[in-house]
């Protein structure tokens, strides 16, 4: 059973006029623990479920790898910063106890994680890490270090994993997959044209509020119609993501900055306002 800890720390740094709000999410595999610093929420919620999905399949390539007997049954220990902390946080390869450790502070495909896998066990492996307040100090170092990953070790063989999808998460029939390296939508088992961006879905009985491009969408996926939609501006849909929304029989509210501003009638299939005051404002629907 994957075990997943959240917790939060507020770090006060030596500049008093800001803090840092980190987020620590910590996941438990078989052969990988995995922790995910993000700073100021920047990696919610989406770039958390992505690495999820990315991190499942990863496992299983190190099962693998093991059961062919070409890997010795070691334990990784990957930890990924959110690209806000820059270049002066590590990038860091050693070994531990009880296998290899690796620091990452970027972005990461699977095929780029297999393949740091794949240099720990190869017989050019060597520790290294990297810090440098000088960012392009910090760039060309990590161009060297990449071109000997890539001269040293073959593209891995990863075909068994491109078309393998991961449930993550789901409401109804609605459910959001990894795909290597990619998140979607698939309804009834098919895939669906609303990106997964902004806030997760949510559901009143047969309809589903869809975030696309600035526009909240009521989809009704069966009848395949958009019921109704709304302007959302970007700082709303950030606030409907930190605070919550509220689901009753026949009502769907939103909030923004914990203070409930919208409503949709399933029943008259129309958006109310509950708050004018909003920055930016929100416009009245129709």
């Amino acid at each position: 059973m994957k075990r997943v800890l959240v917790c939060l720390v507020l770090l006060c740094g030596i500049r008093p006029l800001f803090a840092t709000v980190e987020q620590f999410y910590h996941y438990n595999y078989s052969h990988l623990q995995v922790t995910l610093i993000a700073n100021h929420e920047e990696w919610e919620p989406f770039h958390i479920l992505y690495y999820q999905g990315m991190m499942h399949l990863a496992n299983e390539y190190i099962v693998q790898r093991i059961a062919q007997h070409t890997w010795a049954d070691d334990q990784f220990n990957v930890t990924i910063l959110s690209p806000m902390f820059g270049s002066q946080h590590p990038l860091k390869l050693t070994r531990t106890p009880s296998g290899y450790a690796i620091y990452l502070n970027r972005k990461v495909s699977l095929q780029y994680l297999v393949r740091l896998l794949e240099y720990c066990h190869s017989s050019a492996w060597q520790p290294f890490e990297l810090i440098s307040e000088n960012r392009k100090m910090w760039q060309d170092t990590l161009a060297v270090f990449h071109r000997r990953v890539i001269e040293q070790v073959a593209d891995p063989q990863l075909e068994a994993f491109t078309g393998k999808q991961v449930p993550l998460w789901s409401v109804g029939e609605l459910v959001l997959v990894y795909t290597p390296d990619t998140l979607l939508y698939q309804y009834q088992g098919e895939p669906i044209a609303y990106p997964p961006e902004d806030v997760l879905p949510v559901r009143l009985h047969d309809r589903y509020f869809m975030m696309n491009a600035g526009t909240l969408y009521v989809q009704n996926f069966d009848a395949d119609t958009v019921m109704n939609s709304i302007a959302i501006p970007e700082y709303f849909a950030y606030y409907m993501h930190n605070s919550h929304m509220e689901s009753y029989r026949s009502w769907m509210n939103f909030y923004y900055n914990n203070r409930p501003i919208l409503s949709y009638a399933y029943t008259t299939n129309r958006f109310y306002l509950l708050s004018r005051f909003t920055d930016p404002p929100l416009k009245s629907p129709k």
